[in-house]
């Protein structure tokens, strides 16, 4: 993730712990193609095979459509579309069980205001 982990997070992440998983926690923008080259540098090295990517990155900025910027569609394309591209060609030598990317239904209904975030949506949905 981009944050640090939440305190329901932290205590689920405690909860895996004790019945024995190991978990590591990076904190690390997915946009950004070295961050993520690096932390699954630092999987590959310390941990057992990556077996699978689960990518659940979104980001609101709502704007009516006459009001949309480069800006909004930016910060929904830099989490959502660009992390799963940077993920996908990072773990493209990996044997992966599966590859899961989580979309909106947003993507085919549209919603209010979130023209970027379905937009977004469905250039995953493609990717995917």
């Amino acid at each position: 993730g981009r944050r640090a982990l939440a305190p329901a997070s932290q205590a689920a992440m405690q909860a895996m712990e004790r019945n024995g998983a190991e978990v590591q926690v990076a904190l690390v923008n997915v946009a950004d193609s070295a961050a993520v080259a690096n932390a699954l540098g630092e999987v590959r090295r310390s941990m057992p095979p990556l077996r699978g990517v689960m990518h659940a990155a979104g980001s609101l900025h709502d704007a009516t459509l006459e009001q949309l910027t480069p800006e909004h569609f930016r910060d929904a394309f830099d989490g959502k579309v660009t992390g799963a591209w940077n993920l996908h060609e990072t773990t493209r030598q990996d044997t992966l069980d599966f590859f899961l990317l989580f979309s909106s239904a947003a993507s085919v209904f549209g919603a209010p205001g979130q023209a970027n975030y379905a937009a977004a949506n469905a250039c995953l949905d493609a990717l995917a």
